[in-house]
């Protein structure tokens, strides 16, 4: 059966002399594997499409007794060069594609993630100095759509409102100053205040929103906790530590 798909190109790996089987994040069925056979050879169309970040829509031979199908054909959607003229973005788009990769299974279709990754790489591809609070925003915003969103309003135990929060690192639950256990990492209330208004807010409107640096350096520490809590596979990601090393110095 051949399938069309708009796609998002996650990760490459070189397949034989010739090939490469590709991962791609579809609109309509989640987390796909293709063949792409002579994607290597000089002359093939694919070698320049079949790179991560693209957004491409493909033509595949889907058969249900195999893992990975064989692509046909595969044609750009939007081309985002300017995340790759860009060091930065570039280094933001490629950890949001592999985070993605390791955070979905196949076969798992979500429209909201595929949005989700969507709309955050075209926003670097236009928004290069809103890095660091772009890639924020999808964290947020993958934790929301996968069911396990940080509730930052409350302490677990006695109820009270949170200004700051004392998370525990081996339950993830949040405690105010007074119930706080051992094994445990400081939220501050600018921190909180921040990843209220980015949960809440449409991605093409979060460059107005005021905060400082500190508050954005704390939540992301925290939230690169928190998707290796709830997702075992994103944990001590290289990617991840990557940027950190370079956004932090």
């Amino acid at each position: 059966m051949l399938i069309s798909a708009d796609t998002i190109v996650l990760r490459k790996i070189i397949y034989g002399e010739s090939s490469l089987i590709v991962r791609l994040f579809s609109r309509d069925n989640g987390k796909i594997s293709v063949m792409a056979k002579g994607a290597r050879r000089p002359k093939s169309n694919f070698s320049s499409i079949l790179e991560p970040m693209n957004l491409i829509n493909i033509q595949y031979i889907y058969k249900n007794s195999r893992k990975i199908q064989l692509l046909k054909s595969a044609d750009l959607n939007e081309n985002l060069i300017n995340i790759r003229d860009d060091f930065n973005s570039l280094q933001h788009g490629l950890t949001i594609v592999d985070i993605m990769d390791k955070a979905t299974i196949e076969g798992d279709s979500s429209e909201l993630l595929y949005r989700l990754c969507k709309s955050t790489l075209v926003s670097l591809n236009f928004q290069k100095g809103h890095c660091s609070l772009i890639f924020t925003f999808f964290l947020i915003q993958l934790s929301i759509h996968s069911g396990f969103m940080p509730h930052l309003k409350q302490c677990s135990e006695c109820f009270n409102k949170l200004d700051d929060a004392i998370v525990d690192l081996t339950s993830g639950n949040f405690y105010c100053r007074s119930c706080s256990k051992s094994s445990k990492k400081l939220i501050t209330k600018d921190a909180i205040n921040l990843f209220e208004i980015l949960s809440k807010t449409h991605i093409n409107n979060i460059y107005s929103i005021k905060y400082n640096s500190e508050s954005l350096v704390v939540l992301n520490s925290f939230l690169d906790w928190y998707l290796g809590f709830h997702i075992n596979s994103t944990m001590n990601l290289k990617s991840i530590k990557m940027l950190r090393d370079i956004t932090n110095g």
